[in-house]
């Protein structure tokens, strides 16, 4: 018989409710691998989560050929695309895309606005500069600089954690 198919017996109830106890009052009976596994745990989802690029939305009505008119205009400027979110409602495309340069670096402020003049600045928008532009835009601020964009620099909630888990020591950058 399963332990999970077995009744619990007021002893063995006891002994849970009293092993709860113990790791609520002291936390340092939890075990070291367990919390090791999940510290882990927690960094791997965020960086399968995090995208690295320049996130660039795209809201614009739906036509035939807008797809590959966006996706030749990111080639001509050298970007890759490292993820893109396609989506189409009722006559109105709402498309997200990261980019990359060539080599899979940071995309700087002119390329940027080279891709907006050829798609169209009405209609796309940067909305969010990746974790580690957002690292350096801060020591600029903090050294009197400015990071080109203004106030384009969005956080989302999945860069806001892993910037905190690197602040903690958590997570390593790797650029």
């Amino acid at each position: 018989m399963s332990c999970f198919t077995q009744p619990l017996t007021p002893q063995k109830t006891e002994h849970i409710w009293n092993s709860l106890l113990d790791i609520r009052m002291e936390p340092r009976l939890v075990p070291k691998p367990k919390s090791k596994r999940v510290t882990l745990c927690l960094q791997a989802a965020i960086e399968r989560r995090a995208s690295e690029g320049v996130r660039l939305e795209l809201c614009t009505t739906d036509r035939p050929g807008l797809l590959a008119e966006v996706t030749r205009t990111f080639r001509e400027n050298a970007l890759n695309v490292t993820r893109a979110e396609i989506s189409t409602t009722m006559g109105t495309a709402l498309n997200i895309f990261y980019v990359t340069d060539a080599l899979g670096n940071d995309v700087d402020s002119r390329m940027i606005e080279s891709v907006r003049q050829g798609i169209g600045s009405d209609c796309l928008r940067v909305k969010e500069l990746p974790f580690r532009n957002q690292q350096k835009g801060e020591n600029e601020e903090q050294h009197g600089g400015g990071s080109g964009l203004g106030g384009a620099v969005l956080l989302s909630l999945g860069s806001l954690v892993k910037k905190n888990l690197y602040n903690l020591g958590l997570i390593k950058s790797y650029s």
